[in-house]
């Protein structure tokens, strides 16, 4: 990173933002369970477990076609389905 100052544009998703997370945050939160896919694969007590979670933020929480709530739902179950596991709770 160029500059030791985080600024918007490490927000945006572009360039800065990859140079931030593999130079600052990569080295500290290094886990061999996460991953950069929609879900990590954790070893379970029987077989595997799947996890995913998002931030689902909209204003308002009811809109035209749907509310946050069904919006995270099928969120979270795309995520896991993506993985090719079997949502069950």
């Amino acid at each position: 990173m160029n500059n030791k100052t985080v600024t918007m544009a490490h927000g945006a998703g572009g360039k800065q933002t990859s140079e931030l997370i593999d130079e600052v945050f990569k080295a500290h939160f290094s886990n061999p369970d996460l991953t950069a896919d929609d879900a990590a694969v954790l070893p379970a007590p029987k077989g595997k477990i799947a996890m995913s979670t998002d931030g689902f933020i909209v204003s308002p929480a009811f809109f035209p076609g749907g509310n946050i709530g069904k919006l995270s739902i099928c969120g979270t179950v795309n995520d896991l389905a993506c993985m090719g596991a079997k949502p069950l709770y």
